[in-house]
């Protein structure tokens, strides 16, 4: 025990130096550390195989709605639509005498169209446009759209823009007064 004196000022005991500051460090052996199998992150073999796999049969999906599916569907609301025959029926003002009731068929490769003119069948006119179209047992509807087509057409005689679902490009009727023609006039 250390005495007190009346004179005696504390003095604190001298701090131990730490081993880390007067000595240098040893080389310390460990055990080897096994070496991991070399990733590219996400994508190593299993996930390629995972994504592909998606891939394919993401394309199989998108094959299956575009050639199956929506053709169905399709084929189905003309079915609904239209019957069997595809008979359509529009009435238009194409400039001959009042509006002209129309009745358009596809039918063994030809476009029938029917005129009643100022909706009477006794000023009736048909029309037929042959189409080529090499083994097409499918049935298709027509549609008919009054438009300008000519530069210089009359006012109030448009000619009719004819449409085959299926068929490409449009055909038109170019309309002459009292009917219509293929032929520009």
């Amino acid at each position: 025990m250390v005495e007190k004196s009346p004179n005696h000022v504390y003095t604190p005991p001298m701090p131990t130096k730490r081993a880390s500051l007067s000595e240098r460090p040893t080389k310390r052996t460990t055990e080897p550390i096994a070496e991991l199998p070399e990733s590219h992150g996400w994508l190593n073999k299993r996930n390629v195989f995972f994504l592909s796999f998606g891939m394919l049969a993401m394309l199989a999906l998108w094959l299956t709605l575009q050639l199956v599916i929506i053709p169905a569907i399709a084929d189905t609301s003309q079915q609904w639509n239209y019957g069997n025959g595809r008979i359509s029926q529009f009435d238009l003002n194409v400039g001959h005498g009042g509006t002209s009731h129309f009745v358009t068929q596809y039918w063994h490769q030809e476009v029938l169209i029917i005129e009643f003119q100022a909706g009477t069948a006794a000023h009736a006119k048909a029309y037929t446009i042959p189409l080529l179209i090499s083994g097409s047992a499918k049935q298709h509807s027509v549609t008919l759209t009054p438009a300008y087509v000519r530069p210089h057409a009359t006012p109030g005689t448009p000619d009719l823009v004819i449409t085959v679902s299926d068929i490409t490009p449009p055909i038109v009727l170019y309309n002459t007064g009292n009917g219509f023609s293929l032929e520009v006039q």
